[in-house]
């Protein structure tokens, strides 16, 4: 909803606006927006997990329920795929 949205700080808003409405990459929004890559994935998940509770908290949804908002490739994942990797 447009509400939950709203509640949202003013970076979130535009990380949310630019990977869901425009479609961009997370790269190039931490290139324009001058922050690591890494930053704007926790930016995303903060507010993902913002607007799960705004929205499902009146519903009487448990929080503890929310779903894992991390990237595909999460980074813990390709962290240790990296390890891994190296050791052979």
């Amino acid at each position: 909803s447009h509400q939950a949205c709203h509640k949202l700080d003013r970076l979130e808003q535009e990380v949310i606006n630019r990977i869901f409405v425009k479609e961009e990459q997370l790269m190039d929004i931490a290139n324009q927006l001058g922050y690591s890559r890494c930053h704007i994935s926790r930016v995303k998940r903060r507010a993902l997990e913002s607007l799960f509770d705004e929205l499902c908290g009146p519903l009487g949804v448990d929080k503890n329920s929310r779903p894992s908002f991390e990237d595909e490739d999460g980074e813990k994942k390709r962290r240790y795929k990296v390890k891994r990797a190296r050791r052979r």
